[in-house]
Order: structure tokens, then C-alpha cells, then sequence
């Protein structure tokens, strides 16, 4: 199976399976389960709800309070089972501005702040998502939090050495221009 449903819709399918409910609580749960590796926004989930919607997999219905109550149809849990059997993984493509302003040449002074931010941001997420791997109530889980955590350590890793590079590049700039000399 080509893919052609997006992961959040999936994952949306995936927490409607396990428990119909209304938009929040599924918004909630994407959240703590996936938001620290995914970007989930409540547009996003929205629009996954709807698609799902719209192709037969989820029903909608209002509940008890008149909210409207998600829950997954047959040929919704036929998508889910089909779409936990493929072995097909997509590659996510490398986008990141950090690459484009090293390309073309920010001001080291403000790209080292930037590093700096992004080396505090990935320390953090790091213990989030150690925190969620010991945490976790699967092998499968445990599995994803590590890949998770490995692919941080190694943008980790990268970060610092670009920090040190670029410190060394502002002394000896600053050397230069303190001496008289040009760069």
C-alpha cells in the first residue's frame, strides 16, 4: 500500500480505535503520545478527523452533551489493520533552515545564538523523550521513543560541534579585526 494516508491520520484513527471520543481527548492523547516527536496542532487533527471522515473510516455522532463523538467504523479498522501490515517507510526529506543559513552565510553572532537555542530546545526534548521510553507500556513504544531519542543525541552532537566551529570562527574574526587585519 502506497502511502497515501498521513501519519497523524493514522495515529488519529489509531486513539479513535482504542476509545470513541470527542475531538479534545483525542487532541490530548495525539499530544502526549506523538506531539514530542510530531508537530500536533488542533487545525492538523481537525483536518486528519475530517479526512478520515470523509473516506468512510470514522463515524461522527453526537453524545450524551450534544458534542459530536468520533468513533471508527469497519472499514476504518480494515485502512488500520492494512496500514499496520505494510513494511514500506518513508525517508522524511532533511528540512531544516540551520542548513540553508550555514549554506548561505548568516552572521555567525546570530547564528550561534541560534545554536545555542536549538542545543537548550534538543536537551529538553531529549529528557521529554527519555522520560516518555521509560515510560512506555510496549516494546513497540519503547522502540519509537529510542529511535527518537537516538536520532536527538546525534542532532545533539551535531549542534555542539557546530557551536564550538562557530566560536572559533567569531575569536578569530574578532582577533582580525582587533588587529588591525582583514579577514
Amino acid at each position: 500500500m502506497a502511502r497515501t494516508v498521513s501519519p497523524l491520520t493514522v495515529a488519529a484513527l489509531a486513539e479513535v480505535e482504542s476509545e470513541p471520543s470527542r475531538f479534545w481527548p483525542i487532541f490530548q492523547r495525539l499530544e502526549s503520545s506523538i506531539g514530542s516527536f510530531w508537530q500536533v496542532n488542533d487545525g492538523g487533527v481537525h483536518a486528519a478527523l475530517r479526512s478520515a471522515k470523509a473516506k468512510g473510516w470514522v463515524s461522527v455522532a453526537p453524545g450524551e452533551d450534544g458534542r459530536d463523538v468520533y468513533a471508527i467504523t469497519p472499514s476504518g479498522a480494515k485502512m488500520l489493520a492494512r496500514w499496520r501490515e505494510q513494511a514500506e517507510f518513508d525517508v522524511p526529506p532533511l528540512r531544516d533552515d540551520m542548513y540553508v543559513r550555514l549554506l548561505y552565510g548568516s552572521p555567525v553572532p546570530d547564528l550561534t545564538f541560534g545554536v545555542e537555542g536549538k542545543i537548550a530546545e534538543t536537551r529538553a526534548k531529549l529528557r521529554e523523550i527519555r522520560r516518555l521510553r521509560d515510560k512506555a507500556d510496549s516494546t513497540l513504544a519503547s522502540l519509537a521513543y529510542d529511535g527518537v531519542v537516538r536520532h536527538l543525541e546525534t542532532q545533539l552532537d551535531w549542534l555542539v560541534d557546530v557551536h564550538a566551529h562557530l566560536m572559533e570562527i567569531d575569536t578569530t574574526a574578532t582577533s582580525a579585526v582587533g588587529g588591525g587585519g582583514h579577514p
